[in-house]
Order: structure tokens, then sequence, then C-alpha cells
């Protein structure tokens, strides 16, 4: 009833995202009652309901049973919304894994109890936060994850000044704006998303709209469902590039300098390009 109200007073209209943004960090610190006890007893098939200290002690079985709990959560949500209305879209706000990275991922939900794919079976899409990851981390993820997830997947970057909620080197000049929005295109993904806080710098706007001519220009091509061949080469570990070969058989090159204060160069085939501070190009290749 709660859940039917809160829609009805929103609004939400057939196709409308309905976004959950369940958060549940330090799984390791709750919640030890005697029924979370007997719930993790059960989960497990022990032979006895454990102690706190018991159940703290393996700090990946306790990781398993809180994920297990939250996916139930998200899928309960999930269910109730569809009843509400099934032609609205459930997208969760979620996380990066470094997925393929087994110690990596296990580590990640000893913080939060939470696995992206488990819950894909109730989800429509991702919104996943980007706010701490920045520059070439956040081209390699968005790579890494939209090949892993199965559903729709949308990187959400920060955008308000320091002391709101980001730290030094997280707050993105307009620049670095205009390259977050590329890679998130190159890499696959169907969108990006912003969450300005309490104020933003409105040059952003100008290097946003810079950014959706280009993707308006190349969006026609496949990215981030078959890479092309193209390998270009540059002595920066800030390069990264991206590739995709284009129904006239043509490929393009998409040059990334995720540096933000030298120019570096990159040699692609014979020809050299030489690419600006936190600059972004995209090359054609003649097939």
């Amino acid at each position: 009833t709660v859940v039917n109200d809160i829609l009805r007073e929103s609004g939400v209209k057939d196709g409308d995202w309905v976004t959950l943004d369940q958060e549940p960090w330090e799984c390791q610190t709750y919640c030890f009652c005697d029924e979370c006890l007997k719930a993790f007893a059960e989960f497990h098939h022990l032979d006895h309901v454990p102690t706190v200290v018991e159940a703290g002690a393996d700090p990946d079985k306790w990781a398993d049973f809180r994920t297990m709990q939250s996916m139930h959560s998200l899928r309960l949500l999930a269910e109730m919304i569809r009843d509400y209305n099934p032609k609205l879209k459930v997208v969760d706000y979620d996380y990066i894994l470094d997925y393929g990275n087994l110690a990596a991922e296990r580590n990640f939900r000893r913080q939060c109890a939470k696995d992206s794919r488990k819950n894909e079976e109730w989800l429509a899409g991702h919104l996943a936060s980007y706010y701490h990851t920045v520059g070439l981390a956040a081209f390699m993820a968005m790579k890494n994850n939209v090949r892993f997830l199965a559903k729709l997947y949308y990187p959400m970057t920060g955008m308000c000044g320091y002391g709101d909620y980001l730290r030094p080197g997280e707050v993105l000049t307009p620049r670095q704006f205009r390259q977050f929005a590329l890679a998130a295109f190159v890499n696959g993904c169907p969108g990006w998303a912003v969450y300005s806080g309490t104020c933003y710098d409105g040059r952003h706007l100008e290097w946003m709209m810079k950014a959706e001519d280009e993707v308006a220009r190349y969006e026609h091509l496949p990215w981030g469902r078959a890479d092309g061949s193209a390998k270009p080469v540059s002595a920066s570990d800030q390069f990264a590039s991206a590739s995709v070969i284009g129904p006239d058989g043509n490929e393009t090159v998409a040059l990334f300098n995720f540096d933000c204060y030298s120019d570096i160069d990159v040699k692609l085939d014979d020809n050299s390009y030489r690419l600006g501070p936190n600059d972004v190009k995209f090359v054609t290749r003649e097939g």
C-alpha cells in the first residue's frame, strides 16, 4: 500500500524509470540479532545457530548471506512496483565491480552486500555510481562492467564542487565532463547520468552539448558490441582507445587522453595525432 501510494503521488507513467537506491554498506557490522543469526544458519545449512563471534569469524559467509538478503529485498520492491504498473522500468542504483577478478568481487561484497549480476533478473538496467571513479579508471570500469552485465548500463558521475560529496580530484572539469560522456558512449552504454549536487559550473552544459554533437555523428555504429582491429600506440599511461567497424567496412577509432595537464602523441598506422589534455579525437580508417 505504501509503495502504491508513493508511485501514485509521483505521477509516474508507462515507460518511466523507478530507480531504487538500496545501499547495504558495512555489512560486516549488522545485524547480529537472534533472527538474523538463525537465518544465517539456515542459509548456510549449519547444524546450530552460531554466536555473534562465530558468525563474524567468516566474513565471506556473512557477506554471502547479506547479499542474498539484499537481493530478495530488491526483488520484493521490483515486484511491488511492477504489480502497480508492469510497464514501469525498475532500475537500480549500484556500483562498479572489477568483474573477472574474484578476489576483488568478494572483497567488495564484504563491504557492500550487493551483487549487480544476481539482481539482473528483476531489473531493466543499472545506474552505476562513478562519483569516485574518474579518468582512465572510469573508462576501464565502463568497458568491464558493460561486458559482464546483461541489462542496460548507465554510468553516473558527480558534478558538484569539492566539499559536497566529492573529494579532491573527483570534481570533473568541463573537458573531463565531455570525456566521461564519450567514454560511456564508445564503451556501449546507451546513456549516462549526472548527479549535480548543490551547484555546478554552467560551462559543463556547453561541453555536454559538444559531447552530444559527437554522439549524434557516430551513434549509428555498434559501439561496445563489436570491437574493431585498430591498435593505436602511445607512450603515455593515460591513453585509452576504442574502435568499431561500421556497415560500410570503415573503422572509427576514438582516442582518449586522460592526462589533465599534458599533450600526448598517438600513432595509428602511418599517422600521428596529438591530443591535448583531456581531449578525445575520432579517426576514420578506410576498410
